[in-house]
């Protein structure tokens, strides 16, 4: 194992000491410089995994904006088609004469012009 040299604040060897030694869960101030680097190490990794679900989440709430806007349009649409199948047709008499007139018959106009003597 490579070996180097710290130089560390008052604050931080106090700790050292009082994490290290005898009763303590760590047997020297090097066991727990190396404890200290693992955990920031994890820490490293957990940002960047929590970095990578803040993305998945931002994306997954863009989603979800498109799909409400969808099923908002879906729903407009469902209650046009609603409202066309609700709606009373013509009388047959109506729908006769719209029938005649877009397969070329004569209008109304063409009726008014023929007047008898």
């Amino acid at each position: 194992m490579p070996r180097i040299t710290v130089t560390i604040s008052d604050e931080l060897d106090d700790y050292l000491e009082e994490h290290s030694g005898e009763g303590e869960e760590f047997d020297s101030k090097s066991e727990v410089m190396r404890h200290l680097a693992q955990r920031g190490q994890e820490v490293d990794d957990l940002e960047t995994e929590l970095e990578m679900k803040q993305n998945r989440i931002e994306d997954l709430e863009r989603q979800m904006g498109a799909r409400d806007q969808v099923e908002e349009k879906v729903d407009v649409l469902a209650k046009r088609i609603e409202e066309d199948n609700t709606s009373p047709d013509p009388p047959f008499f109506v729908q006769w004469v719209q029938w005649w007139r877009q397969r070329g018959g004569e209008s109304d106009e063409d009726f008014d012009d023929e007047k008898p003597d």
